[in-house]
């Protein structure tokens, strides 16, 4: 029986990708939770999304992070308290926006986190070629337009 003929859901890829990532998330909070970083992985996601991009409004930093708005916004105001971005409002379109950027207290944070980061999650790459990598994320990008279509939500 070929990929497309499934007969069970949990023999699909659609399921192996779900799982997959759920295995990724339980790790990254795990490794969050043993290092003494003072964040978690949903806030160094975030600190991530802001440390190469200028002053982001969080309605664009939401669709990044694929999370709700208010679920930004409580990440945010953690981050924030910490000292680890700022908010300042601006106008966009004559209407006003909260634009967030990182700080250099966050900055300094993820420039240590990082190194850690890779170095802890790059055997979990052991045994893949970078070569099957590719081909792996364009197949990805292909379901998830193929996804996207006729779908109300555009991410």
């Amino acid at each position: 029986m070929n990929e497309r003929e499934m007969k069970y859901f949990e023999d699909s890829i659609l399921y192996a990708i779900g799982k997959t990532e759920l295995y990724c998330r339980i790790k990254g909070a795990q490794f969050f939770t043993s290092h003494d970083f003072g964040v978690t992985l949903e806030q160094f996601c975030l600190l991530e999304l802001l440390s190469h991009s200028d002053a982001t409004c969080q309605r664009d930093l939401s669709k990044r992070a694929l999370k709700d708005r208010s679920n930004v916004s409580r990440i945010l105001n953690i981050l924030e308290n910490k000292g680890l971005v700022e908010r300042q409002v601006d106008t966009k379109q004559k209407r006003l926006v909260k634009k967030v950027s990182i700080t250099k207290k966050g900055r300094d944070l993820f420039e240590r986190i990082i190194p850690i980061l890779r170095a802890r999650f790059s055997d979990h790459f052991e045994g893949i070629t970078d070569e099957e990598l590719t081909i792996t994320r364009r197949t990805l990008e292909k379901l998830r337009i193929n996804l996207s279509k006729d779908t109300a939500i555009q991410i």
